[in-house]
């Protein structure tokens, strides 16, 4: 015989849990004295939500199940918030929540969390897949399992199991659940799928963090390019597809760019969505004139399908990854080549670049820039075989990433094999140097217009009228004259951030300015390295995330980064000693401007009613983290965050890295109607 609390270690340890996350109490002390006899790590969080953010992040890194406990009361109420933000990320969680002993319910006791307290079961189960109190030892197997399938079943996400203390000790026949194996559900309309984005003329891509979730980059990476399929991702899809590909139009909604406005405004027959439930902050300022045709809805859940773009909506069920594997599948079996070659041509348009129709893809610079799978990047030269001709190159000395970059095929033109292994990248064998030097011409051409482009919709000249008149002229005007040295553009300071970080760090953004900023202007290279949330929303929980992503680091060499603010940090930054704690070297970007400034900027435009979200006495982060024993630099200019970031990624400590923004500029985030 074993008790339930040490069938529930044994259980967790099995299924790979190294750490877990919580605060203790005394219904839930037994947990920690039993889980460090079983080897697994506690980590004692600051609060109970920062705990469930850690678990969270967690989660996502290691691709299992994340573990957070708080005791009975407030600490189980503490943690509903973790919960609601788990679900948003998809991330499979298991929340326990301590309780008075089962035999003592019914009797007036503090903190109770049954039905006669505050019942912590009902109160979770809006933000979980599954809630429930284990009231007898001998239901505790099925509870666990019923948990954590539910955890890992169809759109993963949190689970809750409050336990009561007396119950812990129960004796019960040992158990073994394997860690779940779904079985992932193929839809059976595929054939229509396939027909339909073959025939279509204009089709593009709308990815959200579903595609992440479901492990399906490689998939849609190879159908987007067999197909030249333009891509556009939510805000909490950023980094599904790399964003300096050619198909790339970026993000669609806040922070979202003017080519994927463009785009869409210039008529699309197929959209096909991915992982996403077009909720109002993906899709904001989603005019009519941006209704596409037909709509093709890949989702695991069919409640808001069909219901946010009024236009006829084919919904393909099931796995993500499963179903697109099978149509290219079903596309290799049919022998079905690749239409909508002028798909370039028309994403070109899009960023406002002209091209002449003999000049194709060497103006379009098609270069392929750190591609989440250089096997893949194989399709694109072989797909326009009668148009292209490529030159097989070696690789000289273990590329990291290799690039390709097509030409048409006439004259000496050729898709060389390029190294980007070193920072100064060289020409490969057999290479043609000025094919490569238009190539790169045309690469900054694009990448000035992209800029131009960028700073005119920041600075509000593609907002309606209304906003022009009432807001950006006079704003703008106002930044000009008053515009102080000490400042640093938060736009700006994204971009070389971007360029300092290697390009494998995992970044996670906060919540408000700080992080649509980021959603517009950072870059993402690789697969799992951007995670944001435009769901929940909660503040405070990119700080929680980062952490316990680097906590769980399957490569501690890995850098972790976390773009945060100072209202994120005036929650949820006493959680940095728990990275202090537990030597966890995260970069933590805070932006300081004094303020709420996401919602500053929507009580200015939307109520003329600004200052009440903006703090009266400035906070000093630095010396803040100071006194948590963790090193911190106040930036004013590029130079100062450069010399910050170098430390950081050098250190063995996290390190907080106070960036001074400008608390007058626009955020890309007015697109929003109400």
């Amino acid at each position: 015989m074993a008790t339930v609390l040490e069938m529930l270690m044994k259980q967790l340890k099995n299924w790979n849990v190294t750490h877990i996350f919580g605060i203790p109490g005394r219904p839930v002390g037994p947990l920690i004295k039993e889980m460090t006899r079983q080897g697994i790590k506690f980590v004692l969080n600051q609060h109970e939500t920062g705990a469930g953010y850690a678990a969270g992040g967690y989660a996502l890194e290691r691709k299992t199940l994340g573990v957070a406990f708080a005791t009975a009361g407030p600490g189980g109420t503490n943690m509903i918030t973790a919960a609601g933000q788990a679900m948003a990320h998809q991330a499979p969680v298991l929340f326990i929540t301590g309780q008075m002993s089962a035999g003592k319910i019914g009797k007036s006791y503090s903190q109770d969390s049954s039905i006669f307290g505050a019942d912590l079961v009902k109160m979770f189960e809006p933000v979980t897949k599954y809630s429930a109190r284990v009231e007898r030892g001998d239901s505790f197997e099925s509870h666990l399992r019923y948990a954590v399938e539910r955890a890992f079943t169809g759109v993963k996400g949190p689970v809750h199991l409050s336990l009561p203390l007396d119950v812990l000790f129960e004796e019960i026949t040992p158990f073994n659940i394997d860690f779940p194996k779904v079985q992932h559900t193929i839809a059976a309309n595929l054939e229509e799928v396939l027909h339909l984005i073959h025939e279509a003329q204009r089709p593009v891509f709308l990815l959200g963090k579903g595609v992440r979730t479901s492990n399906s980059y490689k998939e849609i990476f190879e159908v987007a390019t067999r197909w030249n399929i333009p891509v556009i991702t939510t805000g909490g899809g950023k980094g599904t597809f790399p964003t300096t590909h050619p198909l790339s139009l970026g993000v669609y909604g806040l922070g979202g760019s003017i080519e994927a406005d463009r785009y869409l405004e210039s008529g699309v027959d197929v959209m096909i969505v991915a992982g996403s439930s077009l909720h109002d902050m993906a899709l904001a300022g989603f005019k009519e004139k941006f209704y596409p045709e037909k709509v093709i809805h890949f989702d695991y859940d069919p409640t808001f399908v069909g219901k946010s773009i009024p236009r006829p909506t084919l919904y393909v069920p099931g796995d993500l990854k499963s179903n697109f594997h099978k149509i290219l599948q079903m596309a290799e079996e049919t022998g079905l080549q690749k239409k909508n070659d002028n798909a370039l041509f028309e994403v070109a348009a899009a960023v406002g670049v002209e091209i002449k129709e003999n000049d194709q893809l060497e103006r379009m610079a098609s270069t392929i820039e750190d591609s989440f799978d250089p096997a893949l990047l194989e399709t694109i030269a072989t797909a326009h075989e009668n148009e292209y001709r490529t030159v097989k190159v070696e690789n000289d000395d273990n590329a990291l990433t290799d690039h390709i970059a097509i030409t048409p095929n006439r004259g000496n033109t050729t898709a060389t094999l390029i190294n980007k292994n070193h920072e100064n990248a060289r020409l490969m064998q057999n290479a043609n140097r000025s094919v490569l030097s238009e190539v790169v011409a045309t690469v900054e051409k694009v990448a000035s217009q992209k800029i131009e482009n960028s700073m005119l919709h920041e600075q509000g000249q593609v907002h309606s009228e209304s906003f022009e008149k009432a807001f950006t002229e006079n704003t703008n005007e106002q930044i000009e004259q008053h515009k102080p040295e000490t400042y640093i553009s938060s736009a700006k300071a994204i971009e070389v951030i971007r360029k300092l970080l290697p390009k494998n760090t995992k970044v996670f953004a906060d919540v408000g300015s700080h992080a649509y900023f980021a959603v517009k202007h950072f870059d993402v290279y690789e697969p799992d390295t951007f995670y944001f949330d435009d769901r929940f929303i909660s503040m405070g929980n990119g700080i929680g995330y980062a952490i316990g992503a680097k906590i769980g680091a399957n490569d501690e060499t890995q850098p972790v980064a976390c773009i945060t603010g100072d209202g994120c940090m005036l929650m949820y930054g006493t959680e940095i000693l728990t990275a202090v704690e537990h030597r966890a070297p995260i970069l933590f970007y805070v932006f300081n401007n004094s303020g709420l400034h996401m919602v500053e900027t929507g009580m200015k435009y939307w109520l003329n009613c600004p200052d009440y979200t903006m703090y009266k006495s400035a906070v000093d982060f630095i010396s803040f983290g100071k006194s948590m024993g963790c090193p911190g630099f106040r930036c004013l200019n590029e130079k100062d965050i450069e010399k910050a970031t170098q430390y950081g990624l050098q250190s063995e400590l996290p390190t907080i890295i106070e960036i001074m923004v400008d608390p007058d500029e626009i955020p890309p985030t007015l697109k929003r109607e109400e």
